[in-house]
């Protein structure tokens, strides 16, 4: 998981992201993916302390098996953004419906879309995928890590080792299920006062129920369709009152 987000992570806050309980697996791997993102800002005590958490779970999932792998897929949100002249993607994970984000310290959409100075977040996707944890390996390479590596080898050798558990994407093509993945995600960023991200959310499960509601005969709605429709507008107002 090469992150490329040099730009972008000037305007974060890394300490302090809490990750919340859940599979250790992606305990793990949100710990890490922190360590790379602080890495690169060259946040060393924090990049350390997110790695040292990290080895901690390593050290927990060693005796299970030779290869671990969460029961279910695991979440994540792939934020798109642009910066240089490029368009680049960075994975953060989810872990029991919250998302383990660093605080973005412009979090007001219309200044990332009006100053040029800053980066332009563009759009965001859930998607999921099949963890695989070598856990030999992978405690082995954490301790090397934690013990010699420098700053730019941690970023860089995190980071490829990221990709390698990135097993297997799963993207649903259901617009319903893309559309309750959406709205948990805006759910738990409103409570996070994190609006930026929360009205791209938004932005995404209203333009896909309506697609469905185009597409689909009014007798083959499911019962649930009305209810996200509510919730979703719940959301907005609750997203422009807050704005206020």
């Amino acid at each position: 998981m090469k992150t490329g987000i040099a730009a972008l992570l000037k305007r974060m806050q890394i300490a302090n992201v809490v990750v919340p309980p859940g599979d250790p697996a992606e305990q793990l791997i949100a710990n890490l993916a922190l360590s790379v993102i602080a890495a690169e800002m060259n946040a060393n005590a924090i990049s350390r302390a997110y790695l040292t958490q990290a080895h901690g779970l390593a050290v927990s999932l060693e005796h299970q098996r030779f290869t671990y792998r969460p029961p279910h897929p695991s979440k994540f949100v792939r934020l798109i953004f642009a910066a240089d002249g490029e368009i680049k993607p960075l994975l953060l994970p989810i872990i029991n419906n919250i998302l383990v984000v660093p605080v973005i310290t412009c979090d007001d959409l219309e200044a990332h879309l009006e100053r040029p100075d800053l980066i332009k977040i563009m759009g965001l996707e859930v998607t999921r995928f099949m963890l695989r944890i070598r856990t030999r390996k992978t405690l082995a390479l954490l301790e090397r890590l934690k013990n010699t590596a420098p700053l730019e080898q941690l970023a860089d050798t995190a980071g490829n080792f990221l990709t390698k558990c990135l097993n297997n994407e799963i993207s649903s093509a259901e617009p319903l299920d893309r559309t309750e993945d959406c709205l948990e995600l805006a759910r738990d960023l409103l409570r996070k006062r994190n609006f930026a991200l929360a009205s791209l959310a938004l932005t995404n499960a209203d333009l896909t129920l309506d697609l469905y509601m185009k597409t689909t005969s009014m007798p083959n709605h499911p019962r649930g369709v009305q209810g996200m429709r509510v919730q979703l507008h719940r959301m907005m107002d609750q997203l422009r009152q807050s704005a206020i």
